[in-house]
């Protein structure tokens, strides 16, 4: 019988998202700069031409911070655990 770590695949599957989510907010702020607006859901992420009648928009005008914010910190991704990375699976939000 092959034995599946739950608890460590969850912390590399958390890992990976980190990265990637890491990576598209980054991507997110350098894209404001040039007029295009990077949205990131839970379930699509799409680009988003940003028009003439909102030039000063800014990025905290129009993202979830907290998550933009979390993401951004790779303290978060140093310090997250199994036993965070299972709370967050059960629906808990990240501090």
């Amino acid at each position: 019988m092959i034995e599946v770590n739950a608890a460590g695949y969850q912390l590399s599957l958390f890992k990976k998202h980190f990265m990637v989510m890491n990576a598209l907010y980054t991507l997110q702020a350098e894209l404001i700069e040039e007029a295009v607006y990077l949205q990131i859901s839970v379930l699509f992420i799409s680009l988003q031409l940003l028009g003439a009648e909102s030039p000063t928009t800014r990025l905290s005008d129009i993202v979830d911070s907290k998550l933009r914010e979390y993401y951004l910190d790779w303290h978060n991704y140093d310090v997250t655990g199994a036993a965070a990375v299972h709370n967050l699976s059960r629906g808990s939000r990240p501090a």
